[in-house]
């Protein structure tokens, strides 16, 4: 195994991701109903999508792949 070849992973660590966030949020380190528009500066409309929409896939981005 070289540990500079980057691995495809997909889906497979959604639901870490989700723990982590969850835990954030349950710190109060995340706020899960407001703007990601400070962690994604660079994404349009950043300021109206919440991590809660992005868990639940409902934050009306598109799917990157279709690009």
């Amino acid at each position: 195994m070289d540990l500079d070849v980057p691995w495809g992973i997909g889906s497979v660590t959604e639901t870490f991701v989700s723990v982590v966030v969850l835990q954030l949020a349950e710190a109060g380190e995340i706020d899960l109903d407001a703007g990601v528009g400070g962690f994604l500066p660079g994404l349009a409309g950043a300021d109206q999508i919440t991590p809660r929409q992005l868990l639940q896939h409902t934050s009306g981005l598109g799917d990157y792949l279709d690009d």
